[in-house]
């Protein structure tokens, strides 16, 4: 699965490199990186939660790993 702050674009390009991926999920509103037909095709799933976010926005202090979307498609 891929946990995404909207920085990684899921097109083919990326799922044709991750066979194994089932599930994208974005932390922030909006599918506008997301190749949503391709996604469809393929069996993938895909969600959004800006709640989440936002609710934790004030509280959260950026760090290098907080840019990285974290990838387990293995």
């Amino acid at each position: 699965g891929i946990l995404n702050q909207n920085e990684l674009k899921i097109d083919e390009e990326l799922l044709g490199k991750a066979e194994k991926l089932r599930i994208v999920a974005n932390a922030t509103a909006g599918f506008d990186n997301m190749n949503i037909p391709a996604m469809k095709a393929r069996g993938v799933t895909f969600t959004e939660e800006p709640r989440r976010q936002r609710s934790r926005a004030a509280l959260r202090r950026p760090s290098a790993s907080s840019h990285w979307p974290a990838m387990c498609s293995r």
